[in-house]
């Protein structure tokens, strides 16, 4: 996935949170988002964006 998809689909799923359940993550670091949400998709088992969406 280049990435440019990849910053499109985490802003998506930084999108859905928002508005979803009220978390506003744009005051942290993109490499601590993406890292964090990186080990709760490892623990999930979501390979994409998206799978932990429908997660």
């Amino acid at each position: 996935m280049s990435d440019s998809r990849t910053d499109t689909t985490l802003d998506s799923l930084l999108n859905f949170v928002k508005e979803t359940r009220g978390f506003d993550f744009t005051g942290y670091k993109r490499s601590t988002i993406q890292r964090r949400v990186a080990k709760r998709m490892a623990v999930v088992g979501a390979e994409r964006y998206d799978d932990y969406v429908d997660f």
